[in-house]
């Protein structure tokens, strides 16, 4: 968000800035007062001051200056909160054109909507082990274990994983739910019978076609899958890849 004081600023946000950051950003006007003015440039000379080494001698003015840092940072925290909560006292815009908001629910709206358009094809992995850019080591060992047993076990009922440890929950969301691994394929991999993600495996399909004439590494494909319109994480990717492959 752009913070401005004056006339001259909201000038500056309209003609210039808004339109340096074209979709997928979502920019906001945030009209500052005189108290917001003061406290940044407060900011800003407290964090020049911390490099003095006077302060490491002085311990009576270092105490004094933390108690300052901390009542600078705990008022600038309580103004920018308000943007959460307040969010119609901002102006809001995509693609040069301002979003109708009005309160926290319709802002939440309005950036629904935006998703859905620089992302019209992505499909939901409700899952928050493995519907991530970086996993932690659960999510990795997790996702191993899956691709071992899709490796070894395609014609068995849900991959013969007992009981439920994560990788059961990973393979529901990605592989059964969304009909890529069935008793409706007769239990074997093949393409999704879910919408959206249909539009991913469609892709991996174009992809693996095209390299059949023209080599390529299989980073470009994955920064695509996690580039509108498709917008998928990292974690996924693996998984999604090699069910396409064995299919």
């Amino acid at each position: 968000f752009f913070v401005s004081f004056g006339t001259s600023d909201e000038k500056l946000f309209r003609d210039e800035i808004i339109n340096y950051f074209p979709s997928p950003y979502v920019v906001s006007l945030f009209k500052g007062s005189d108290e917001l003015q003061k406290l940044l440039k407060d900011k800003i000379c407290l964090k020049n001051i911390a490099k003095r080494k006077e302060l490491s001698i002085d311990r009576v003015a270092k105490r004094e200056f933390d108690d300052l840092v901390l009542e600078t940072n705990k008022r600038l925290n309580e103004i920018f909160s308000n943007i959460y909560n307040y969010p119609q006292s901002l102006s809001w815009y995509f693609e040069n054109k301002q979003l109708d908001v009005k309160s926290k629910m319709s802002l939440q709206k309005s950036l629904s909507a935006v998703l859905d358009n620089i992302y019209p094809k992505m499909p939901v992995f409700n899952n928050e082990i493995i519907n991530k850019n970086y996993l932690s080591s659960q999510g990795t060992a997790a996702r191993n274990s899956l691709m071992r047993m899709m490796l070894n076990n395609e014609t068995i009922e849900d991959l013969g994983i007992e009981k439920s440890p994560p990788e059961k929950s990973i393979y529901n969301v990605l592989l059964k739910d969304k009909g890529i691994h069935s008793n409706k394929n007769k239990l074997k991999f093949s393409q999704p019978s879910e919408k959206l993600t249909k539009f991913v495996w469609d892709k991996i399909d174009i992809y693996f076609k095209e390299m059949a004439e023209k080599p390529d590494t299989i980073l470009n494909l994955i920064t695509q899958l996690m580039s509108p319109p498709f917008g998928l994480k990292a974690g996924v990717l693996p998984i999604l890849i090699f069910a396409y492959y064995l299919s």
